[in-house]
């Protein structure tokens, strides 16, 4: 099942990681590389592509703070990032993030008056070591809209758990969710005397469910249209 999007506790804002000063994380450049820590997951919005040497990413966190992800180990044409999805306006998901504080500057250099490019330097920024790309994955509607899309999922998924079948996604009529769940409730109706009817899965997505074409077609224009390919990443990134 989905996890709860809206839990910072599981998906905490980016001031919110474990801090991480690089030291060991540029040591290996193993593609089977675990991440430092594989519990904390962060989701930001991308707001721009900001590549000059090395793949850069602009990210806006769900309490509006900005910051940069930096695939380091890569140069800039290394990594596509189009291609994997990370476009403005898409949600990151960045398994294992840690926040990369820079060195404080130095009593000579706190001497001297700092421009705005040495300040940006400074920021805290996401590092995604060499080897490890592969932890960051892409939604396509932004970060509100994706919560708000694997919130409507994982209602859904628990419904269909507790009732032993699924619904349509356009006029709520109960069905056979799927080879399994369709062998239990056509069990179930058996011995209560009772017909199943059996839904159509949504072939783009395969998180919603319709009577027939009709149906499909109404949920399609009453809200799918924006959604299907969100729940088909939601749904590939949580069930590896």
């Amino acid at each position: 099942m989905i996890p709860d999007l809206g839990d910072r506790s599981l998906f905490p804002p980016f001031l919110e990681l474990p801090e991480d000063n690089g030291a060991s994380s540029s040591s290996s450049s193993s593609s089977s590389a675990t991440p430092a820590d594989s519990n904390a997951v962060l989701l930001a919005q991308i707001k721009d592509n900001m590549t000059i040497t090395k793949p850069t990413l602009v990210l806006t966190d769900r309490d509006g703070h900005g910051f940069a992800l930096v695939f380091d180990g890569l140069d800039r044409d290394g990594l596509d990032l189009g291609k994997l999805g990370l476009k403005k306006g898409a949600t990151a998901v960045v398994r294992g993030a840690r926040q990369t504080v820079p060195a404080a500057r130095s009593n000579e250099q706190s001497a001297q008056p700092e421009t705005l490019t040495a300040k940006a330097a400074r920021r805290q920024f996401l590092r995604i070591a060499p080897g490890q790309a592969h932890t960051v994955q892409a939604v396509p509607t932004g970060l509100e809209q994706t919560i708000a899309i694997a919130a409507t999922l994982r209602a859904q998924q628990t419904r269909t758990l507790a009732e032993g079948c699924s619904h349509c996604a356009a006029c709520g009529v109960s069905g056979s969710p799927g080879a399994a769940g369709a062998a239990a409730a056509a069990g179930a109706a058996e011995t209560q005397g009772l017909s199943i009817k059996k839904l159509l899965r949504c072939t783009g997505c395969g998180q919603a469910w319709y009577c027939d074409r009709a149906c499909q077609t109404k949920g399609w224009s009453n809200g799918h249209k924006s959604e299907c390919k969100a729940l088909k990443a939601l749904s590939a990134i949580w069930s590896e």
